[in-house]
């Protein structure tokens, strides 16, 4: 049962995730990034935040796909315990997006800065925090199974 809440939990904040970025939690200039271009010459030069939007769009959908598989698997402890590792690397990764994988813009003063990142690095938290809750509950089920079945022929 509580895979299957993490599961739905999962699904809502791969959406934040890969929705927020491109609407309410925008990097600079809003959507996909901004090209800072040259009226002169045209020279353009990409923010460094552009690539936040497409890597955190992947990340909330691998993140909405492991929050369905927890839900499927059911009562299936191997796989909720894998999933649940997956989640706390998917966590792991949308913490890096904004800090060490694509990193946003310098300026304490930006968007991406003040905005973008402090939530990456808070939903990348809470959904490894969760994964690892999962992997841990699951683990310790398959735990008291194997010791109550191996204390059930001691018994005979």
């Amino acid at each position: 049962m509580k895979s299957k809440i993490i599961g739905v939990l999962d699904i809502v904040l791969g959406g934040v995730i890969a929705i927020g970025t491109r609407t309410f939690l925008h990097v600079c200039g809003g959507g996909a990034g901004m090209n800072m271009g040259d009226s002169m010459g045209g020279n353009e030069m990409k923010m460094a935040c552009s690539g936040v939007p497409t890597a955190s769009l992947i990340a909330g959908i691998v993140l909405g796909i492991i929050g369905l598989g927890l839900i499927v698997a059911g009562n299936k402890k191997v796989v909720s315990i894998l999933l649940g590792v997956l989640n706390v690397i998917t966590g792991i990764i949308v913490i890096g997006i904004p800090t060490f994988i694509v990193g946003v813009c310098g300026g304490a003063h930006m968007h991406c800065h003040m905005v973008t990142r402090p939530a990456l690095i808070i939903l990348g938290v809470i959904v490894a925090v969760a994964g690892a809750v999962v992997a841990a509950l699951e683990f310790s089920r398959s735990e008291e199974f194997a010791s109550s079945v191996d204390a059930e022929p001691a018994a005979n």
